[in-house]
């Protein structure tokens, strides 16, 4: 074998590890590292806005209960803040670029703690934002009889809720999934 066959053969190993295209690989990995850097950037955004507006909230009211339910929800939007900050944020996988084995092995774990961070979403968003939205709907719906308004709200509190458990625990979860047994399979 000569010097430029075992070149190239050394530059094909490189870039491809059985049937998978590592430039392909890197591409969609630095694709989704920014995709989970934006997405914690707006949740963050979101949740100092939610944070200022039931926090604001709390402080105007005269009743208790809606100041204490007012406050948990603010309390939820920080606790969400530090379990994306803690669990939820993106490994810098390209700075394994010189290993493929290890840049690949990267980019699966970063799949798979995405998987598993969607995949308990109900845990540690929905249910704690859920509690004080509940508890202010119903303390509402009571303070001003109207049953209609009370049970429209608190309907779409729970709609809410269910969406954000479903778009992430099973749409999301599936197509992270789906990536990553496309990944393990080759």
């Amino acid at each position: 074998m000569n010097d430029e066959k075992l070149i190239n053969l050394w530059k094909q190993s490189e870039t491809t590890i059985g049937d998978v295209d590592m430039e392909a690989i890197k591409l969609k990995s630095v694709k989704f590292e920014k995709t989970i850097k934006w997405r914690n950037l707006r949740e963050y955004a979101a949740a100092i806005f939610v944070m200022v507006m039931f926090i604001r909230s709390g402080l105007e009211t005269e009743s208790t209960v809606r100041m204490i339910a007012n406050f948990e929800i603010a309390l939820s939007a920080l606790v969400i803040c530090f379990f994306l900050y803690f669990k939820g944020k993106s490994e810098k996988v390209s700075d394994l670029a010189a290993d493929s084995q290890k840049y690949l092995r990267a980019h699966k774990e970063a799949l798979k703690k995405q998987i598993k961070l969607l995949g308990s979403v109900r845990y540690w968003y929905v249910f704690p934002l859920m509690a004080g939205m509940l508890v202010l709907n119903i303390e509402s719906w009571m303070s001003s009889g109207n049953i209609y308004v009370g049970l429209g709200s608190v309907i779409f509190s729970i709609a809410l809720g269910i969406g954000i458990i479903y778009l992430n625990e099973y749409y999301g979860v599936r197509k992270l999934q789906e990536e990553l047994d496309s990944l393990e399979s080759k």
